[in-house]
């Protein structure tokens, strides 16, 4: 249980070139925490009676109000930073807590996601200092229990700073089993181009993985899964011809 004195996860963003023979571009490492601009504008919103109501409950371990109270605290840090809003203190001060609430809820609550929030706070040095190594050792305990994004950050890991495409190949295919879209994407991108596979392109899993995340509104997938089978249509056509 060493994992609950470092919740801290980062992976290094690198830059990669795209091969002109890929049927399908490659994305960028994607590894961020969502927040849309709507559950934003309320989690800042919440009233001083409320922010004491959560913050009294969370201190007796309730999970939902120490997620509240964390979203409230990062929403507000991206806002100070970014100038959109006023607050009495600075961005690091509520990363800080943002960063202390998720630690909680994961000390507390045995809550993942909210220990892989820490981590990629920690990835992008917000409230605090980026620590590679731990945080590597942070994803991989994670992971070791199944946890889908945990495995996906791998996957980036080993792809974009590493080089490894078997290795990320391996943990994305895990986590897109979990049932993680950006994963299913991944991979199916990955079997479309013959990505770190040692045969050629699988074009009918390729689908199987683009059509798992299309399900699940991966609008990426969908228009890969579209050129796919408008380019399958064409070649079929040559035959023809």
């Amino acid at each position: 249980m060493w994992i609950t004195s470092l919740l801290l996860v980062a992976i290094a963003r690198t830059s990669y070139a795209e091969s002109k023979q890929d049927v399908i571009a490659h994305h960028p490492p994607t590894l961020r925490i969502d927040l849309s601009v709507d559950d934003a504008r309320r989690a800042m919103n919440r009233s001083p009676d409320e922010l004491a109501e959560f913050t009294r409950y969370a201190g007796l371990g309730d999970l939902e109000s120490q997620w509240a109270l964390a979203w409230h605290h990062y929403a507000a840090a991206q806002a100070v930073r970014k100038g959109t809003m006023q607050f009495r203190d600075d961005a690091t001060f509520h990363f800080n807590a943002a960063m202390r609430w998720w630690s909680l809820a994961y000390l507390q609550n045995d809550d993942m996601t909210a220990a892989h929030h820490v981590a990629v706070m920690v990835l992008y040095g917000l409230g605090t200092r980026a620590d590679t190594t731990t945080a590597l050792a942070i994803f991989h305990q994670l992971a070791k229990r199944d946890h889908a994004p945990s495995l996906h950050a791998l996957g980036e890991y080993y792809y974009f700073s590493l080089g490894d495409r078997e290795a990320a190949h391996e943990y994305w295919t895990r986590a897109a089993a979990a049932g993680h879209a950006e994963s299913q994407f991944t991979c199916g991108v990955h079997l479309a181009n013959a990505v770190g596979l040692p045969r050629n392109a699988d074009w009918r899993k390729a689908k199987q993985y683009l059509r798992m995340a299309a399900d699940q509104g991966h609008t990426g997938a969908q228009e890969a899964l579209d050129k796919l089978q408008g380019i399958e249509w064409n070649r079929n056509l040559l035959a023809l011809v």
